[in-house]
């Protein structure tokens, strides 16, 4: 029944009936709990799996051009109520001038690319269903999303959509991908910038009254072939701003000869057609880039991880991480001019590999150490005690510059090895918490690096000096910076950009421009996945995954029992004492900021729990459920904060970062009383009731993690690199002897709720089993794989009170990683400039 004037729906008091659509009606209602008005679409049944699926479809979404999903109810979804009229409505009065179109179409574009990156396309996109706001544009009623890898919602090949806005596969109810949301968004552009709907005879002549970059991506995304479009959104966002850059050309005589020309060119493609002749037009075509994908060796994945690929410097090798299907990663060369791939020896653990500058040797981590190895096969040489770093760089001079672990300024060492000596300093006023991802320039003196800080806007680019301690900011961005052929490339928001650079100013000019988009970046790390050559010659870079992720229950065989909560990105979870929630870390996907979330898991309902513009993440509940531990980067370190799970209790620090490091959270004791945590690869306690009074529990010359208390608080699990590989041992809390308990490496430990197992991740990312038995002797039985874990970047799992069932993030497809190798990309960047 229609709703009135004064009636509720749980919380939410119905203010008018704004509108009706396919699914039922929209209001305009009020929400008595957090007093602000809302759009309330309620359904004339309810929901089925189709709207369930499409709530979670929506509820991923977090963008400024995407309407917000705040509630749903058995029949009802609460949004966020968007003032302004509809793009449809606004059209009727006629078209708009080209550089608002413009405008407009990069921010529908912008919130294609946020949902395509989730997996989800829209599908009925059309300016019915686009608001225009005063502060842009809002895409609204994601009604007919699909979520990538499910099936048809409806029945399979179903045509779902508006006729008039769909594309030539969608109406013969083929497959829809993000290439249909293009085609629909081209549409829109023409709708636009004409005042009429779209009809393929208007075309040639529509497009010469444009300015020619646009119209470039008004062509492109009208292809009838989806091959032929813009195949990412990423790009036509991209390319529209390249549009909007372009200079007006405004004379009347300018206009009016186009006018003239339109004329001409339309009565020439009617006599053409009426002749049985073909009419071509011709633009100015920018320089051709050549441009290839690699796939890696058999039975391997590209790792997805920051700074795992590398060019040398001139451009004739790649050095690439992949790892075999059981999780073991190896350094592997592909020479440009061939197409077999070589494994390089002694390199297993191997990450972040970067070049020497005459391309001899390569270098990388593992192990613990920084090594280094003759790219044309030899032995390995150990550079020096290194944690797996934030990348490095191999200096003319005869120096490395590198980021020893994710929580540290620079440090310098020869490249024959020898004691890391500081090289750059943390600015405390910035709130910086490390320095990584240095690059030399051409000089060999000068690098570039990125300084991260707690605060977004203070993650720059910066310039040092091997002779001076003192630092420039030229880039204020989340990303790696190199110079290459007179430009510095540097992502943006998934864009590869580039910009010139002059070496003598040691500073940029002019605008930067875009060379490639849709790579994979990560904004938590302040890095995106491209490397290049010195010269420029060549560029690789990695292409944005859009696998999802889902957390899902396994058990002892590794057979999945169930999925639960929605399709996203979890970055680390902990599941509560009762087994009944999780807390779970999500990062922004166009901020990168990391907040905690709590899922109910008997629903999957996911809430913000945490909200701070720093980062939040590694959250541990206390042993009775009422507090979530969490590490924050509300300091210039990371220190450990806690929070009340219920009520909105005040978030206060327990335990303030050090000088040298960060605070970790790992582990509370069964009494509640203790926090286990790691700061710079040494494992402290903080007594909770003692105003968090800290000590430290085992240090030594090598890198511990993972500490976790027994379930009597006895005993400590923990991992250590002392043999040269990490390892998992058990040592009692009060007491010096350690017990190995992994024979070939081990992480992530768990005990079982009974005290009388100990699970953990091996070396090729198979979950063990080992039987454990404490008291004045400690007797282990070897131990037992259980299964391989899914491949993810975050190895964290969570064990059932049972230790039967084991919830972990995993990806809800599977797809290869491929490198793109970009040639000549020099040329297209300044055809742009022109």
């Amino acid at each position: 029944m229609p709703l009135s004037k004064g009636d509720r729906l749980g919380p939410y008091e119905i203010l008018a009936l704004v509108g009706r659509g396919g699914m039922g009606e929209v209001y305009r209602a009020h929400d008595n709990r957090l007093l602000r008005d809302v759009a309330l679409k309620v359904a004339s049944t309810q929901f089925d799996t189709r709207f369930e699926r499409e709530a979670r479809a929506i509820a991923q979404l977090n963008h400024p051009h995407i309407c917000t999903l705040h509630d749903l109810g058995p029949d009802y979804l609460v949004m966020e109520l968007v003032e302004g009229e509809t793009l449809a409505n606004r059209l009727k009065k006629g078209a708009l001038p080209i550089e608002q179109a413009i405008r407009y179409g990069a921010q529908i574009a912008d919130a294609l690319a946020a949902a395509h990156a989730r997996g989800i396309t829209h599908r009925d996109l059309k300016p019915g269903n686009v608001m225009v706001t005063r502060t842009g544009i809002k895409v609204l009623d994601f009604g007919l999303a699909k979520m990538a890898g499910e099936e048809t919602l409806t029945i399979a090949n179903a045509v779902m959509g508006t006729p008039a806005y769909m594309a030539p596969e969608q109406r013969e109810g083929k497959s829809c991908d993000a290439r249909t949301d293009i085609y629909a968004l081209g549409l829109i552009l023409f709708e636009m910038v004409t005042g009429k709907r779209y009809s393929p005879s208007d075309l040639p002549a529509t497009l010469v009254t444009l300015p020619e970059r646009f119209s470039h991506v008004l062509e492109k995304a009208l292809a009838p072939a989806p091959d032929l479009r813009w195949q990412t959104a990423s790009d036509v966002r991209t390319e529209l701003e390249w549009a909007a850059a372009q200079p007006a050309r405004a004379t009347s005589q300018v206009m009016e000869s186009r006018k003239t020309l339109a004329w001409a060119i339309a009565a020439t493609a009617l006599a053409a057609a009426l002749a049985g002749m073909f009419w071509v037009r011709r633009t100015a075509i920018a320089p051709l880039t050549a441009r290839f994908t690699f796939q890696m060796p058999e039975s391997t994945t590209q790792r997805r991880g920051t700074g795992e690929t590398a060019v040398s410097p001139d451009g004739s090798r790649i050095a690439v991480v992949s790892e075999f299907e059981g999780g073991s990663a190896w350094l592997w060369i592909r020479n440009l001019d061939s197409e077999e791939m070589r494994k390089v020896e002694g390199s297993e653990g191997a990450s972040g590999p970067f070049w020497s500058p005459d391309g001899q040797h390569l270098a990388f981590f593992a192990d613990g150490k920084l090594k280094r190895a003759p790219a044309d096969g030899g032995p390995l040489q150990n550079i020096c005690n290194s944690a797996p770093g934030l990348g490095a760089a191999w200096s003319p001079s005869g120096d490395i510059v590198f980021n020893p672990t994710n929580r540290a300024p620079l440090m310098r060492v020869p490249a024959a090895g020898g004691a890391p000596a500081p090289l750059t300093r943390l600015n405390d006023a910035l709130q910086e918490n490390s320095h990584r991802w240095p690059s030399f320039l051409p000089d060999g003196r000068h690098f570039l690096f990125t300084a991260r800080s707690s605060l977004r806007e203070n993650t720059a680019v910066y310039i040092g000096s091997l002779d001076s301690k003192e630092v420039k900011r030229v880039l204020t961005e989340q990303s790696q910076a190199i110079y290459a052929a007179e430009y510095l490339l540097f992502g943006r928001e998934g864009n590869l950009m580039a910009q010139r650079f002059d070496l003598d100013k040691l500073q940029v000019s002019g605008k930067p421009l875009p060379v490639a988009g849709n790579i994979d970046h990560a904004p938590t790390s302040a890095n995106s996945f491209f490397t290049a050559s010195v010269d420029g010659r060549v560029l690789a870079y990695h292409l944005a995954s859009s696998t999802a992720t889902q957390m899902m229950w396994f058990d002892r065989q590794g057979s999945v029992i169930e999925r639960v909560g929605p399709v996203g990105g979890s970055m680390g979870s902990s599941l509560s004492p009762d087994g009944r929630k999780l807390v779970l870390t999500q990062a922004d996907s166009n901020t990168g900021n990391r907040d905690l979330w709590m899922m109910e898991l008997g629903s999957g309902t996911l809430t913000r729990f945490t909200s701070n513009p720093a980062n939040d993440w590694q959250p541990v509940w206390s042993p009775d459920g009422e507090w979530i531990a969490f590490a924050s980067d509300r300091t210039p370190q990371s220190s450990i904060w806690r929070k009340r799970v219920n009520g909105n209790s005040v978030e206060e620090m327990i335990v303030p970062p050090s000088a040298s490091g960060g605070a970790f959270p790992k582990s509370w004791s069964p009494d509640g009383q203790t926090l286990a945590y790691v700061d710079k690869g040494d494992i402290w306690l903080a007594a909770i009731a003692a105003s968090s009074k800290t000590k430290a529990w085992f240090t030594s010359d090598f890198l511990e993690a993972s500490p976790q208390f027994s379930p009597d608080g006895k005993w400590v699990a923990y991992t250590s690199n002392e043999t040269g590989a990490r390892e998992v041992y058990v040592r009692a809390l009060v007491g010096a002897r350690a017990y190995r308990i992994s024979v070939t490496g081990g992480d992530v430990t768990r005990w079982r709720a009974n005290g009388k197992q100990i699970n953990f991740m091996a070396a090729d990312r198979r979950l063990m089993a080992v039987g454990i038995t404490v008291g004045e002797t400690v007797r282990v039985t070897t131990p037992k794989p259980l299964f391989l874990r899914c491949p993810s970047e975050y190895l964290d799992f969570s064990v059932s009170a049972s230790g039967e069932r084991f919830i972990m993030s995993c990806p809800t497809a599977t797809s290869k990683r491929a490198v793109t190798v970009l040639l000549d990309w020099q040329s297209t960047v300044k055809f742009r400039q022109e």
